[in-house]
């Protein structure tokens, strides 16, 4: 049994079910473990909450939803910081505590991704004594470093939990009280406090779990070129990675997710092919915001200079 989290609001609903839908058809029954899917939500209506239900039904798989409520009292009582309009994304940290006691390890997904093949080895991932695993950072180390004196960074779009080890009693009371001091820090809200709280004590997932979207701009070895100073995943666990990815991650490209009109998101193609295909198919696709005058002038440069060039510029400016 592969214990699966997704946790969103109802405005990411939509793209949690598009995911959802790549996670269960890469993942049938007699082709792999069973699933056990946990979704929580900040808001989300009956439409698609039944909709994700009946996706579950479609597949044979188990998917339940954990109640927010005292997650969500909690986030509120903090001075958290959000992520697109919302607190949803410090859900993923304190709902932990509220699945049932024979979880003993589970793997959290982004909405914004597609599951491409098999989760199988999840099983079998070894945690040793990391309470948690998690993959490099493409963007560099340029936050862990200058916020909390890191020698790497991790991304939390996709991360192996050790529940059985959330449930300590005192990892739970020096964790509470290291947020409550420190919440203010941390500008990439959860993965801040992760990289910052576990400092030496995330295992690493293969690049093939959290395979991000950044890199498919660019060739492995212009990137490793360019971002060189900081552990990260060699030139040929990137381009397997890109091949053969399990999980990928899109994350925004100058300021774009792919499911909005006029992207330059590299999987754009990938997701409205998936999003064909789910329940949500009927579902308009969201207008994409105005974006601020960096974005547009990144785009444009993106489009004028030779990868290199663009890659160091942008390095450069990310970093300021």
């Amino acid at each position: 049994m592969i214990n699966i989290l997704y946790v969103f609001d109802d405005n990411y609903a939509p793209h949690a079910g598009v995911s959802i839908t790549s996670l269960l058809f890469h993942n049938r029954q007699g082709r792999n473990e069973l699933l056990r899917i946990f979704c929580t939500a900040m808001t989300l209506s009956e439409e698609n909450r039944s909709r994700l239900e009946s996706l579950a039904a479609e597949y044979g798989q188990t998917l339940s939803f954990i109640d927010p409520q005292k997650s969500i009292d909690y986030i509120e009582s903090c001075e958290t910081g959000f992520w697109n309009g919302s607190k949803a994304t410090w859900l993923k940290v304190f709902c932990l505590w509220e699945l049932p006691e024979d979880v003993d390890k589970i793997l959290y997904i982004d909405s914004d991704t597609l599951i491409t093949g098999e989760i199988a080895e999840i099983e079998a991932f070894s945690l040793g004594d990391a309470p948690l695993a998690m993959a490099y950072d493409s963007l560099g180390n340029t936050n862990g470093k200058k916020n909390f004196g890191l020698s790497e960074y991790r991304n939390a779009g996709v991360i192996l939990f050790s529940v059985t080890a959330w449930r300590n009693t005192s990892f739970r009371e020096a964790f509470i009280k290291h947020f409550r001091e420190n919440v203010k820090r941390y500008k990439d809200n959860e993965q801040g406090l992760l990289n910052d709280f576990f400092r030496g004590r995330i295992a690493l997932l293969p690049f093939r779990l959290n395979r991000q979207g950044f890199l498919m701009l660019y060739d492995e070895a212009i990137y490793r070129s360019v971002y060189d100073d900081f552990p990260f995943y060699s030139n040929e666990e990137i381009r397997s990675a890109k091949e053969a990815p399990v999980i990928c991650h899109f994350f925004r490209i100058f300021g774009d997710y792919p499911w909005e009109s006029g992207n330059l998101h590299p999987d754009a193609s990938l997701y409205e092919a998936w999003r064909a295909k789910s329940l949500w198919k009927d579902v308009p696709r969201p207008e994409a915001p105005k974006k601020s005058i960096v974005f547009r002038i990144e785009k444009l440069l993106f489009k004028l200079l030779p990868r290199k060039a663009f890659l160091r510029l942008y390095r450069w400016i990310v970093e300021r």
